[in-house]
């Protein structure tokens, strides 16, 4: 197999939309600079949600998760961004029946001893399909040395199980070096 090569001189940039096209046996010589931010999205499936205990019925399909009562459910589903990354946006999809009814969602960095700390909140606060976002983030900067991450959501219907539904979320993030 023939390698691509590229010869970089002084001054020249390569932009990252160039750089995330390469192939992995490119070669690049003399001096070059990495695009300083570049913006990507991971997108988080209810799929994913996990019940953080087994004693209210819930139901999950590929695309929302949501009690199977009228009991309250929390769920917790996997954040996993590269190390480094930092966080923009963290955006929720919702419905809400009534003000009777509630979502809270919050997205949590946890360290290895025991100890977590909200990083953002997203919430519903009237009836009806809602996306809702959070920009300002704590910690934003991903440090998979020391933390995992995940979004915590309590789903509590009134009065049936289809009064409150997540449909997943949206984390906008940047990284200012290429992925390995």
């Amino acid at each position: 197999m023939a390698l691509l090569s590229i010869d970089v001189v002084a001054g020249d940039d390569i932009l990252a939309s160039e750089y995330n096209n390469l192939r992995s046996d490119l070669i690049i010589s003399g001096i070059y600079a990495y695009a300083p931010v570049v913006t990507r999205y991971l997108a988080v499936s209810p799929a994913s949600a996990m019940p953080e205990d087994d004693t209210p019925a819930w139901s999950i399909g590929f695309d929302r998760v949501q009690s199977s009562s009228s009991s309250t459910l929390v769920v917790s589903l996997p954040v996993n961004l590269p190390d480094g990354a930092i966080i923009t946006s963290y955006k929720v999809f919702m419905y809400r029946l009534n003000s009777s009814s509630t979502i809270v969602t919050d997205l949590y960095r946890a360290d290895f001893v025991g100890g977590s700390s909200v990083m953002a909140s997203a919430n519903a606060d009237s009836d009806g399909n809602h996306s809702v976002e959070d920009t300002s983030i704590s910690n934003a900067t991903i440090d998979n040395a020391n933390y995992s991450y995940a979004i915590k959501a309590t789903i509590a219907p009134n009065a049936a199980a289809s009064d409150v539904l997540l449909f997943g979320a949206i984390i906008t993030y940047t990284i200012t070096v290429p992925f390995p």
